[in-house]
């Protein structure tokens, strides 16, 4: 039985840069089915018209030096390089030519040790939330966000969980 887990977000573009999730899940898929219409009623056939994915939604904590929150800033600038005003990032050709990465969602235990993954093939973040800043909080808080990507597909990745 599978229970809630822990899991972090691994994006193999980003080197470096972790992102611990509070919440995630895995995203729907659906089938797109080709309609087939005759003069009694509507037909379907199913898997003619390809699958379709939902958006990959991570809440996530955000480290102290901000880095995982700044870097997925940096990386949605690169992929709109043409689109930012004044930009100052040093652009390489690769990222105006591919913005998307590769995303892998490890699911931890309570060990923080991973125990499966799951592939997310050329990802590309369209939404990072906002960071809320409280101070009438009495216990610090750590500082929370939330960043939606769109992606081909997923796959399992090669793990005892998924074997």
């Amino acid at each position: 039985m599978i229970h809630d887990t822990n899991s972090k977000i691994v994006i193999h573009k980003l080197k470096g840069v972790e992102i611990f999730a509070q919440t995630n899940s895995l995203p729907s898929i659906s089938v797109i089915p080709i309609e087939i219409p005759t003069p009694q009623q509507k037909g379907y056939v199913p898997g003619g018209g390809g699958l379709e994915f939902s958006e990959l939604s991570v809440d996530f904590i955000v480290d102290e030096d901000f880095n995982n929150y700044f870097s997925i800033v940096e990386w949605m600038y690169k992929a709109n390089i043409a689109n930012v005003p004044g930009a100052q990032y040093q652009v390489k050709r690769e990222d105006i030519y591919n913005p998307c990465s590769d995303i892998t969602l490890y699911l931890l235990n309570n060990n923080m040790e991973e125990y499966a993954a799951i592939d997310f093939v050329n990802a590309m973040p369209v939404n990072l939330g906002e960071l809320s800043f409280n101070t009438n909080s009495a216990e610090p808080q750590p500082l929370k966000s939330n960043v939606t990507f769109r992606y081909d597909y997923f796959k399992r990745n090669n793990s005892p969980l998924f074997s």
